[in-house]
């Protein structure tokens, strides 16, 4: 969203829809004052840009399957955020994407989720399950801080887990 920060686009509110602005078929930027009870991102969006949603106030989030990346810090600091539903298509969830989301309890990755980036869930402090049974392992090479300081996480499905590749975790 930096790219675009302060620019006449940017500041234009016409460009602007129900507090997002997108450019084509990327999600740029979500005005983080605005309380969602469960945004849903607009079909056909191809990318989630970096700090998109960054300290946004919603509490759920749905991401259609035309998604394919999610962009670092997307979700971070959300501290409401309970719920998301991540649907098939997601291939790419970068570093820190969902990193202190505090209210987060669990999570489903799809199928088709090749790479889960460093830090991605870290501060998830009331994560307490993650099922990972459908991600594909076998090209991760950083792991690291993936979990980090997620207090509560008691059930973590790794049971597919290839570690082989991994050089950082």
């Amino acid at each position: 969203w930096e790219a675009f920060n302060s620019t006449a686009y940017y500041n234009d509110t016409n460009n602007w829809g129900d507090h997002v602005l997108y450019i084509g078929k990327y999600l740029i930027k979500a005005e983080n004052w605005i309380r969602w009870a469960n945004y849903i991102v607009k079909p056909g969006t191809r990318l989630i840009a970096d700090n998109a949603f960054d300290a946004s106030d919603m509490v759920g989030i749905t991401i259609p399957e035309s998604v394919d990346t999610i962009g670092e810090d997307a979700f971070a600091n959300c501290k409401y955020l309970l719920n998301i539903v991540l649907l098939d298509g997601i291939t790419r969830i970068n570093r820190d994407t969902f990193s202190y989301c505090e209210s987060l309890e669990s999570i489903v990755i799809p199928n088709g989720v090749t790479t889960i980036g460093g830090g991605a869930f870290s501060g998830c402090t009331s994560l307490t399950s993650l099922d990972l049974s459908s991600f594909d392992t076998s090209n991760v090479i950083n792991m690291r801080n993936m979990f980090y300081a997620c207090y509560n996480l008691t059930s973590l499905d790794v049971s597919k887990f290839d570690t082989s590749k991994v050089t950082d975790m």
